[in-house]
């Protein structure tokens, strides 16, 4: 009986952090066009500045504001509908998560762990000599 005891109880250790916070997690996904020829940078992307280094102009082109549960995935048309940005939530834990961000066409994957708080992660993608597209994807626990 009380190695059963013991057992339940390391059984329940192991899987709690993952069930604390199962619920869905609110994501935010930009699509940010940026360019070395203008001046004109979006307030709306004033957070993001550091991660546009070399870009002088920046403005938002698309936005997703959605929630997903772990498990599940979300996607987003970008490019005029030629391309599809993809996020899924792997895991949610009581203080992070885990995302994988993929973007097919760009032969782009990364699964990032994002602790508790607007972790962002950015990826970017050139277009021109002067021109780049930026996407973040931001969690929100």
């Amino acid at each position: 009986m009380r190695v059963f005891t013991w057992l339940a109880l390391l059984v329940a250790l192991l899987v709690a952090p993952s069930a604390q916070a199962a619920g869905p997690v609110s994501i935010r996904i930009q699509v940010i066009e940026a360019t070395t020829k203008s001046k004109a940078f979006d307030k709306r992307l004033a957070p993001l500045k550091k991660a546009i280094r070399g870009y002088t102009g920046a403005k938002l082109i698309d936005a997703l504001n959605t929630q997903i549960s772990a498990g599940s995935s979300v996607s987003l048309e970008i490019l005029k509908r030629s391309q599809v940005l993809k996020v899924t939530l792997q895991e949610v834990l009581k203080d992070s998560v885990k995302l994988t961000v993929e973007i097919e066409k760009f032969n782009f994957k990364a699964t990032t762990t994002h602790k508790k708080g607007e972790a962002t992660v950015v990826v970017a993608h050139e277009t021109g000599p002067d021109t780049a597209l930026f996407f973040a994807v931001t969690p929100r626990l």
